[in-house]
This record gives structure tokens, sequence and C-alpha cells, in this order.
């Protein structure tokens, strides 16, 4: 499977290549979803009789065929992602590419002690606060893709935090009791 899947994204290459200019498929844009260092993805052709997907993930990795799927980044970094639809049966004739530009920013983020404090209401409209029994020292919120989106530090037990920004969504917060951190998810409504 594996030889037949580098002949055949080969036989697409040369095609794309401008061997045979013709094309009578579309493939939509990618669509992908980040989550920390891992992506879904899908994309949506037509045209094709026997159709194939084949994905290039921009970090050197082997394609990897199938029209959605999951995949996991190394690491942080820009990517550039690009599906190649085509009829497996006549690549020259029907194969056309597609790509988009993704940023990894971090890994993936998993809730971890959210039983250490209480963040509240979940989910939230405008005002979050986050209390526990012990000292507060620090709270970040992250956004879905591991951006740092408000950071700071605290020596209080109950914290209110402004969320009148922040677009409607899942997020994390990350505290920091007693120099361990703890996270919990929360969505802003």
């Amino acid at each position: 499977m594996k030889k037949l899947l580098l002949n055949l994204t080969s036989s697409i290459c040369f095609a794309l290549l401008g061997v045979y200019a013709f094309s009578q498929c579309t493939v939509s844009t990618p669509t992908i979803t980040v989550n920390g260092n891992q992506i879904s993805y899908t994309a949506t052709g037509t045209g094709a009789t026997a159709p194939i997907y084949v994905w290039n993930f921009g970090d050197g990795s082997n394609p990897t065929a199938g029209q959605t799927g999951t995949y996991t980044y190394a690491g942080p970094g820009t990517y550039n992602v690009c599906v190649i639809y085509a009829d497996s049966l006549n690549p020259f004739a029907c194969a056309v590419q597609q790509c988009t530009t993704i940023n990894i920013i971090g890994t993936l983020i998993e809730e971890l002690n959210p039983q250490a404090f209480e963040a509240f209401p979940n989910p939230a409209h405008n005002e979050l606060y986050i209390q526990s029994t012990n000292r507060i020292e620090a709270i970040e919120i992250i956004d879905i893709t591991g951006k740092i989106i408000f950071k700071e530090d605290y020596n209080v037990n109950v914290v209110r935090i402004d969320l009148s920004t922040l677009t409607s969504g899942f997020y994390f917060t990350r505290v920091r009791i007693n120099g361990t951190i703890h996270t919990q998810k929360i969505q802003k409504q």
C-alpha cells in the first residue's frame, strides 16, 4: 500500500507540474482545526471517478491518504498543509492541489488537577471567578491553539477576570497554587 501510495503521489505530482495541463476536478481549501500540536483535517473534491486524497503536512513526513484524519506535529512551527485530490484511475485527467498555512504554537493541553481550584460560572459570559482554599500565585488563560491570552501574578484566594473581550469558545485556565500548576477547561459564551 505504501509503495502504491508513493507511486500514485509521484504520478499526481507529475500531472500537477503541467505535463497534462487540464483538470476536470476541483478540491476545496483544506479545513484544519488545531488543538495544541495536533490537527484535524478534511477536504472535499469533485469530478473523480475513483477519488483519492493525498496529504502533505509540510514537515518532511511521508504523505498520508484519506479525505479526513488527524495528524500530530513533533513541535511548534509554521507549516504548509496541502491536499492533492485526484482520480486514482487517471490522475493525468483529474489532479488538483490546495494548500493552507497553519501555525502550531504548543502542545496538546489537558486538564491537570482541576479539583485544586474552582472556576465559576462555567460557562461564563463576561467575567470568571477563580477561587482556591490556598493562595493563588498566578493565572493564565490559554486559547485552544495554545496561545496565552491572559497572564497575571497574584497572592490571593479569589480572583475576578474580565472575559468581555474574548470571543465565545473553549479556553483553559492554568493556575499556579503552592508552586503546582493546575489546569481546567472553561467555556466563554
